[in-house]
């Protein structure tokens, strides 16, 4: 099954970025208890590394399945986001021979400011409800969402910021990451990004048109310096 990963930017280059949790203790499913809990939490995958939101493409386009991970793992609901638009691409992982996509959700700047504000609040609620889960047996994912309503339903992501394709800084770091076996793939996606803003294309990248959905789903590392 492809991986869909969510870019929120603001046209300009700046764009949220987020910070892997070394370890999850809750996960959402589409099961009829809603989710599961493990009281001693299961690695991640590429713990503790820079990350975009997202996972296994589950919906019926990359659009709607961007969207869908990125409120299970922040709390967002994009549609209810000033001023977004979509534009997804293909992209190949020649090693893997997989295909994945990334999914670029433009809002505007002022929309983009405020989000880490808000998406990191909401991952506080839940570093306490993960801090429940480990003191409490018997925990069922329901009663846990019950008692931290505000927490995203997956405990994916330690804390978001917003970084800059545009910022020599940021994108040397970003840059970094092109070998890397663990956040490779995040690379082609920005910097697909980084050069659409700049007017340019680039190969093997295979982009469809930018619009604007009805409906996409009903309901980080800081800068190393």
């Amino acid at each position: 099954m492809p991986q869909v990963y969510a870019v929120v930017h603001d046209g300009a280059g700046k764009f949220l970025i987020a910070q892997k949790n070394c370890r999850g203790y809750f996960f959402h499913s589409s099961s009829r208890s809603g989710g599961s809990v493990i009281r001693w939490g299961q690695p991640l995958n590429a713990g503790g590394l820079p990350a975009l939101p997202g996972g296994r493409l589950e919906a019926s386009n990359p659009a709607a399945g961007a969207a869908q991970e990125l409120l299970e793992e922040t709390g967002t609901d994009i549609g209810e986001v000033e001023g977004f638009a979509v534009s997804p691409a293909t992209f190949q992982d020649r090693e893997r021979f997989a295909r994945y996509f990334g999914v670029y959700f433009q809002v505007t700047p002022e929309a983009l400011f405020l989000l880490p504000d808000v998406i990191n609040a909401r991952l506080g609620r839940a570093k306490l409800a993960a801090e429940k889960v480990r003191t409490t047996p018997d925990l069922s994912y329901a009663a846990l969402m019950v008692e931290f309503p505000e927490s995203p339903a997956d405990n994916e992501l330690e804390q978001v910021s917003v970084w800059d394709l545009m910022n020599e800084a940021d994108w040397a770091i970003i840059s970094s990451w092109k070998d890397d076996p663990e956040i490779g793939w995040y690379y082609p996606i920005l910097a697909n990004l980084k050069a659409k803003l700049s007017g340019k294309d680039l190969a093997g990248v295979s982009p469809t048109p930018r619009h604007r959905p009805k409906r996409l789903v009903s309901r980080f590392a800081r800068r190393r310096r």
